[in-house]
């Protein structure tokens, strides 16, 4: 069982590793996003795929700000969006108010409130977080898996030393190579 289940992880680890080198070469030219908003919470949730990162964000919004949210949207709940990188030219990544950021890696998190959104008072109140990974890390975070191997399990004989492996057909009680009890069956 544990065979199968490290063998399944490793061909979806390599999947992944495909699936991370071309979505970072397409990351660098375009940006892909994926965004879903559940019905009951006042939740948007996207994934943007650009400038060699995956990102994801959580922004909970009031109720007027998710309303407006869903109007400018058209009223879709999940929106998937593509388009050249010059022409989406926001990318939080870059922002100057990051709470970290190192090697690629990125954290965010901001009330939208305040003076910086005077100008647009439906945004009062919601506040944003956002984590970015670089694709390089993801390619190598899955092409390592496939490399570790299970430790071969040993088919031990009938009629042999579950320790060391004797031929224990003449013997009676012990194992005479390491002193095992044997187990009558």
């Amino acid at each position: 069982m544990s065979r199968r289940l490290f063998t399944t992880a490793a061909v979806l680890s390599l999947l992944l590793f495909a699936a991370s080198i071309l979505f970072g070469i397409r990351s660098l030219r375009y940006v892909d996003r994926f965004s879903v908003s559940p019905d009951t919470l006042p939740y948007w949730i996207n994934v943007y795929s650009q400038h060699g990162s995956i990102q994801f964000n959580l922004t909970h919004y009031t109720r007027s700000a998710l309303n407006y949210e869903r109007i400018h949207r058209h009223g879709r709940r999940v929106m998937i969006h593509s388009a050249p990188l010059a022409m989406e030219g926001w990318d939080w990544y870059n922002q100057p108010n990051l709470q970290w950021k190192w090697a690629g890696f990125a954290y965010r998190e901001e009330e939208m409130g305040g003076p910086r959104y005077a100008s647009n008072y439906i945004y009062q109140g919601v506040w944003f977080k956002g984590l970015a990974v670089p694709y390089p890390a993801i390619i190598i975070a899955s092409a390592m898996l496939p490399f570790f191997r299970m430790p071969a399990r040993r088919r031990v004989p009938a009629g042999h030393c579950t320790v060391c492996g004797y031929d224990l057909r003449a013997s009676k009680g012990w194992c005479p190579e390491c002193g095992t009890q044997i187990s009558s069956k």
